[in-house]
């Protein structure tokens, strides 16, 4: 679906200069996906969470 999905963003914008998708680090499967199609880390994000 994910490479369906790029193939149709640059059928429609062929101007399109790349894609960014974000994906948690401890989900493997789609880190994989991502790499198989080509995709390079550009940034990290953290996110903290505080029980009040």
């Amino acid at each position: 679906m994910k490479a369906r999905s790029i193939l149709r963003a640059r059928e429609h914008h062929p101007a399109l200069d790349g894609l960014l998708t974000d994906t948690a680090d401890s989900n493997t499967y789609m880190r994989s996906v991502n790499d198989a199609l080509g995709y390079e880390p550009t940034h990290k994000s953290v996110e903290y969470q505080r029980d009040l």
